[in-house]
């Protein structure tokens, strides 16, 4: 069918290593087929269509049979008898007897009956003997296939390239497994060893390299005269010469800042945004990573490409691109400067606020956590919509203590009721890590099982809150329907904020479909006990080395997201036919009114959303803007320094009255008054400097240095720092009722940057001291109980003839009930 319908020559048929066989078409003209064109070869090519409900699945109702299915019908009745009759015996007992009655439907004996039964026999005969499908596979353009001489995950055994000339004699037990290949070279002598022979040929899997080696050869004669093998379609090529002066989609090296401490520093680049055309429509056409509508009229507004790239592309072109400012983060790592508007986020909790059976998802970042429940979020408060509240990045918090993650899970909780969420519908308090995956599994289980398909989920945060992140970890887990996980387009990520401009979704499991958990569950078991086994081994090898070892398991908060093989086991469903959920019962404060707080710590193609109108979505909408943070302030540059890529390991500093501390000069803290030094133990990003001086010299250090990498941030000349909102300062004074030595007393945020903690550093006086807290504007300062009271563990001995204690990096991460 495929050189006499598409001209297709080339076609590679590879063993799936279990059950199946996937076809490569290596043709030009098939590599370069749109998702459309991929759909429609593929619904051409389906003979056998259905689910498993579904008896009947093939129907011949046409007069004139295809060339093709008449040479197939010809295949199968000369040996029907031999392997459905008699081999298979699919009439060997009455209950096969009434099954293969049920394809014959009263409808059909009506509609054939003036035909004399036309094609019924034929229909069950292909049903039972004509192979299925795979159409999403096929019509997909990201889905992964086998590659030849892969190894599948579950047999083991190597996907070999098959000789259709020698069809009849594969047999897929006889083919190889990893091992057998192992064992294969490891008995070949010393002799031959010797001998230039290539491995694989020293190995049954010789024929097979043959029969892959002559496929490539002829393929290869197709190419001769054109030049080098294509290795992109022409319209990236066309795309790239219309563009070839436009700093669009160019590889290069990103732009870095010259640094010299003599002066200050502009790191803002000069950035060729192509030629807007207000002329043209904006599409309706989303971007693949942020959600906005593609257009070319502004490079301002979000959604933005060249006119010189826009005006050439199709519709279905646009579908597989992104925007300007996406496509920079993604593969430039730089951030245009573009602002989502309070508009869309005032259009958004309008639409919640109508959606009358939905919840949300509060995505709150740990680092900052109080500024990180934005006052918009409040609106939600009267319609009363079910919260999970989600504290990401608990990854990048240095552990005190082996119950440090109670003591964080409580700052949370504490900083939700402070903001007002305590009368609010909070079902849920969790912290995770959407880098690492820590907690994601067990939040998706929490999610199946308390809200499964009740309504549509909607995540909700700041920018930097990391809801991207977890938006793609989602898509890439059970928690989104298996059938489109792989074509839903991931969300835009970087360790820069404002990544989603409008709302991305994907359906929802249907957790009401019992094989689905069932199945789920056994795989989480599985992976836990198989995780177990690893951590208590690299324990037990640390103890006797008494080194850590390389592996991260003891030293970073890390889980496994993995998505189960729903597709690829779906016949094994009917061995959970009697599994059951159990219903969760929702009560109004459940999580903030209990004292005993839960904690558990334990491409692009396009899907035909209509398929899917009963589904539910889960939703990742933009950024909301935040007053109390200074993100908005700061310069692309600024923004990576300013976020934490790895565990915060803290600056400790003894601070006396009458001296300044300055966290870059976004923060500032004055010792005012007080009984007694205090230390401060700085959790910040390890890119970022603190200096301490003494105060009647603070303003002349921050005079001579803002602007420059002594002070880090902010950067730029007089001009830019002229927009920026001065230091304002408050008092804070701290005075526990309940004071230990050499404990911290309380946090104080500052803003983005992060938080310091205050610690007392006399054995007899109770601690009373009043600090001036400055930021831009006095935005996001904020105090609060201590969250890690262990502070004496982040410092080693004070540095000779300075106020800074080294630093001291924890190097085990034990969790409850493990000693070391």
């Amino acid at each position: 069918m495929f050189p006499e319908d598409f001209g297709f020559e080339h076609r590679l048929w590879v063993y799936s290593g279990r059950r199946g066989v996937h076809c490569w078409v290596c043709d030009e003209t098939a590599r370069k087929l749109s998702q459309n064109g991929r759909t429609a070869v593929a619904e051409y090519l389906s003979l056998v269509k259905g689910g498993e409900n579904q008896n009947k699945k093939i129907s011949l109702d046409t007069s004139t049979l295809h060339p093709f299915i008449s040479h197939s019908l010809e295949i199968v009745k000369a040996r029907f008898d031999e392997y459905a009759v008699k081999k298979q015996d699919f009439l060997g007992d009455e209950e096969k007897q009434k099954k293969v009655l049920s394809l014959i439907t009263d409808e059909n004996i009506l509609y054939n009956k003036s035909k004399g039964g036309k094609y019924v026999l034929e229909e069950i005969m292909l049903q039972y003997c004509y192979p299925r499908l795979d159409v999403n596979v096929s019509k997909g353009v990201n889905h992964l296939l086998k590659s030849p001489f892969c190894v599948h995950p579950k047999t083991g055994r190597v996907c070999v390239p098959i000789d259709p000339k020698k069809i009849d004699e594969f047999d897929p037990m006889a083919v190889p497994t990893i091992s057998e290949i192992l064992e294969e070279l490891n008995s070949v002598e010393k002799e031959d060893a010797n001998k230039k022979t290539k491995e694989f040929n020293k190995t049954s899997l010789k024929e097979c390299t043959q029969v892959f080696e002559r496929f490539v050869k002829k393929l290869e004669e197709t190419w001769k005269g054109k030049g080098k093998m294509i290795e992109q379609s022409d319209i990236t090529e066309k795309i790239k010469e219309i563009t070839k002066d436009v700093d669009f989609n160019v590889n290069r090296k990103p732009h870095t800042v010259e640094k010299d401490p003599s002066k200050s520093i502009n790191p803002k680049p000069k950035i060729n945004h192509g030629t807007p055309d207000k002329s043209v429509a904006i599409s309706e056409v989303p971007c693949g990573g942020c959600g906005a509508l593609l257009h070319c009229q502004d490079h301002t507004v979000p959604g933005y490409i060249p006119s010189e790239v826009f005006k050439e592309m199709t519709k279905e072109e646009l579908k597989d691109s992104k925007c300007q400012k996406c496509h920079k983060m993604q593969y430039h790592k730089t951030l245009i400067d573009i602002r989502a508007t309070d508009d869309r986020a005032h259009e958004i909790m309008k639409e919640i606020q109508e959606n009358r059976r939905c919840m949300v998802m509060l995505i709150v970042d740990l680092l900052d956590i109080e500024n990180s429940i934005p006052d918009l979020f409040r609106e939600l408060i009267p319609s009363r919509k079910p919260i999970f509240v989600i504290g990401n990045k608990v990854d990048i918090i240095p552990q005190d203590h082996p119950d440090y993650l109670d003591s964080v899970h409580q700052t949370l909780v504490d900083a939700c009721i402070n903001c007002g969420l305590e009368q609010h519908n909070v079902k849920h308090v969790t912290l995770i890590s959407a880098k690492t995956g820590f907690g994601v599994e067990t939040l998706i289980s929490k999610l199946l099982q308390d809200w499964g398909m009740s309504g549509d989920v909607y995540m909700i945060g700041t920018a930097n809150s990391g809801k991207s992140t977890l938006y793609n970890s989602l898509l890439n887990s059970d928690y989104c329907n298996y059938h489109v996980r792989d074509i839903v387009p991931q969300a835009t990520v970087s360790e820069l904020p404002g990544t989603t401009m409008n709302t991305l979704k994907f359906p929802i499991m249907n957790a009401k479909t019992n094989w689905l958990m069932k199945m789920r569950q056994d795989r989480l078991r599985l992976t836990k006990a198989k995780e177990m086994v690893k951590r208590i081994k690299v324990i037990e090898e640390t103890k006797k080395s008494k080194k850590l070892m390389a592996s991260s398991i003891l030293t970073t908060l890390r889980e496994k997201v993995e998505k189960t093989d729903f597709a690829e086991d779906e016949d094994r469903r009917t061995q959970y036919s009697g599994f059951d959920l159990t219903a969760y019962d929702y009560k109004q404060n459940k999580v903030l009114t209990n004292d005993g707080k839960e904690f558990i710590s334990e491409k692009r193609a396009t899907y035909d959303e209509h398929q899917f109108k009963n589904s539910r979505f889960l939703y990742d909408t933009p950024g909301l803007l935040c007053d109390s943070q200074i993100y908005m302030d700061l310069l692309p540059e600024e923004l990576k320094l300013i976020s934490p890529a790895k565990k915060i390991v803290p600056h400790c500093i003894l601070l006396k009255q009458d001296y300044t501390v300055f966290v870059t000069g976004l923060g500032r803290l004055d010792y005012v008054e007080g009984n007694q030094d205090v230390m401060l133990v700085i959790y910040i990003s390890s890119k970022l400097p603190v200096h301490i001086v003494p105060r009647p010299e603070a303003e002349e250090f921050y005079r001579c240095n803002i602007g420059t990498e002594v002070l880090g941030l902010p950067l730029g000349d007089e001009s830019r720092l002229a927009k920026l909102p001065p230091l304002k300062g408050r008092n804070i004074r701290i005075r526990p009722e309940d004071q230990t030595y050499n404990t911290a007393a309380a946090d104080i945020q500052l803003s983005s940057l992060g938080w310091v903690s205050v610690v007392g550093m006399s054995r007899s006086a109770e601690l009373d001291i009043t600090l001036r807290v400055y930021t831009p504007g006095a935005r996001g300062i904020y105090i609060r109980p201590a969250m890690l009271k262990n502070a004496h563990v982040f410092h080693l001995k004070r540095v000779k003839n300075t106020l800074k204690y080294k630093r001291n990096k924890p190097k085990l991460l034990l969790m409850k009930g493990e000693q070391f």
